[in-house]
Parts: C-alpha cells; structure tokens; sequence
C-alpha cells in the first residue's frame, strides 16, 4: 500500500493531510519531522502499530499533538484512519484509539425520555467509529476509547446516552475547558485503579454528552464515576478495551505519568497482540 504522509498544521497545532489527497487508498502515517516535534525517532518497522481514527479540521483529516505525543512516547508507529478506507488501514494493525470529536452519534444510543427525530444524523465519521471499533473486536485488536470514542463503544454494547448535562441532577459541569474539570472516584480493586494506583482523581471534561447513571453496558465493567453518579471509565479486561471520558493525553503532554500509563496500556497489548500475530 503506497504511504502518505500527514504534515504539522501549526493553525491547529496538530498534524493532517487535505482531503483531496486521500481520494483512493494510501497508509497514511505521520512524517519525519513529525516525529521530530514529538520528541522521539521515526520507530522502526517493527515497533507495534496503533491505529488512530483521524479527527477532522476544515478539509483536513487530523492527528492533535497531544494525541500524537502521548502514543508516541510510548515507541508505538502511529498509522491514520481516513473515513472511507479505514478497513484496509486498520489491517495489520496492533491497537487502535477511537478519539473524542463533535459528531452525530447513532440515535438509538439515547435515553427513551427524549424526542431522537430532533436529533441530526449520523455521518461517515458515526460510521467510521462503529464499524472500526467492531472489526477490531473481531480480530481481537486492543482498543482504548476516549470521550466521544468511549460512548461510541459504550452505546455499541446497550449503554444508553444523555444528550446534555440538563438531563443531570448534580451541580458537576461535564463540559468545560477546565484543566482541572472535576474529581472521579475509581472504584477499588478494579482494572483502573490497578493501573492508576490511585482511588480518587482530578480530572478534565470536555463532553456535553454523558452515559446515564444506571446504564448496563454489556460486557463491560464500571471503572470510575464522577460525584454525581455519571460513569467516568470502563472497560472490559477479556477484550482488551479501555474507556474513560476525559482527555490524558493533556496530562501526558504536560508530563503526567499517571495518565501516560493509560496510553502505555494501550501499547503494551498492542505488542500482546503483536507476538499473537508471528
């Protein structure tokens, strides 16, 4: 498969390739000079490969630095998923992130209470999440889901969705630029709190929408919830999956390495499924 290369968008300080170069299939990939602004070498050939569903910025497909560094710290090769190729892309890849991102998600992910013909429809970025997300259950692939990407795994597997925070009874703001957004409580002696080592965090929150309170989500486990009840993280150990609803890359990007242990999950099954593969 022949490679293109994503450049660093200093407009938006993150990485991408114009729409109109992606038309047919290519592996797409961050370049030499992007790696160089990550602070880490071009990884070799052999290091495991994370897919990353690509985010978008007026005709761009797009990689944000925080995401970019946080995986690349870790030795892990990033490679791009585009919308319309992202099957092919995601082939002979070791682990994948679904990102957050503002886009209609599919209608039945929502709580009854609600009139859902209110509700856009879902686009080619929807679609792109789910049908990425099921191939990678498929093959066994180990998928880290963040914001947005959490509740697409989330409303995949019967978790049911609050379109915004009216629907919340507690004072907590789930939608903030706030660093320091709000505290979660992880529940003890689960995987999080084995990998965090910590019981109570304080934590950023950019998402308008929520998983309700009570929601089953089938095959998966509650990690961390906010004050207010509002699941923060879960997850499944059996498939290799990770959801939480904040942004660690952020704190990874400004030297955290609590949070960089969730990224360096990500790549340590990545390299699991990578030795399962030979």
């Amino acid at each position: 498969m022949e490679r293109k290369f994503f450049r660093y968008l200093p407009e938006y300080n993150a990485f991408g390739i114009a729409d109109e170069e992606v038309k047919d299939l290519f592996c797409l990939e961050l370049d030499a000079d992007a790696y160089a602004r990550l602070g880490v070498s071009v990884p070799d050939e052999e290091a495991p490969k994370i897919a990353f569903l690509s985010g978008r910025e007026e005709g761009h497909y797009t990689i944000d630095f925080s995401y970019a560094y946080a995986i690349a710290q870790t030795g892990a090769r990033i490679i791009l998923l585009d919308y319309a190729h992202y099957v092919h892309q995601l082939h002979g890849c070791h682990g994948l992130v679904l990102p957050g991102g503002a886009f209609a998600s599919p209608k039945q992910y929502y709580v009854e209470e609600m009139n859902k013909s209110l509700l856009p429809e879902p686009g080619a970025r929807s679609w792109a999440y789910v049908q990425s997300y099921h191939w990678a259950l498929m093959f066994g692939i180990p998928v880290l889901g963040i914001c947005a990407g959490a509740q697409i795994i989330a409303g995949e597997c019967g978790g049911l969705l609050y379109p915004n925070e009216s629907f919340l009874s507690g004072t907590i703001l789930h939608k903030t630029k706030e660093m320091q957004a709000h505290e979660i409580n992880i529940v003890p002696g689960s995987f999080l709190h084995k990998l965090l080592r910590v019981l109570r965090l304080v934590v950023n929150s950019r998402h308008k929408e929520t998983l309700a309170e009570m929601s089953p989500v089938s095959g998966f486990e509650i990690y961390a919830q906010a004050p207010d009840g509002v699941p923060e993280a879960w997850g499944s150990r059996a498939d290799h999956i990770l959801c939480v609803q904040w942004h660690p890359e952020d704190y990874v990007v400004a030297g955290d390495k609590r949070h960089a242990r969730i990224y360096e999950w990500l790549t340590d099954e990545a390299v699991a499924f990578q030795r399962s593969c030979i």
